[in-house]
């Protein structure tokens, strides 16, 4: 299950998510956020399947955004007001919690949360 919360209200706008392995690869070849889907949904709240390979991977980052000024991409030069967040387990797949994302930030992707260190 995935919740996405904001400032701002979420009725009516499409929120673009994205999921990612934490990380993929293995040994010296392992590298942060190896994207496993994109799609965008209606709703502030939803379950979505999809395939997971555990073979050098682990953790899953679920990130979306809002595009508030519904020009369809995620800020540019002119227009710097999408919202974003992310939410990490780092343990998934072994673990299956809930996934709660707050937009807080404007105009960052999903390697702003993640790797945190």
């Amino acid at each position: 299950m995935v919740e996405v919360t904001a400032e701002q209200s979420l009725e009516d706008k499409t929120i673009y998510v994205s999921t990612y392995h934490a990380q993929s690869g293995i040994g010296f070849q392992q590298h942060p956020l190896y994207e496993i889907e994109s799609f965008s949904v209606e709703s502030s709240r939803f379950e979505r399947s999809f395939d997971y390979d555990p073979s050098g991977n682990t953790g899953l980052l679920v990130y979306a955004w809002v595009d508030n000024d519904d020009d369809g991409i995620n800020c540019t030069m002119d227009s710097r007001d999408d919202t974003s967040g992310a939410a990490i387990d780092e343990s998934f797949p072994e673990t299956n919690s809930a996934f709660i994302i707050e937009l807080t930030e404007n105009c960052v992707g999903p390697d702003w949360f993640y790797p945190v260190e």
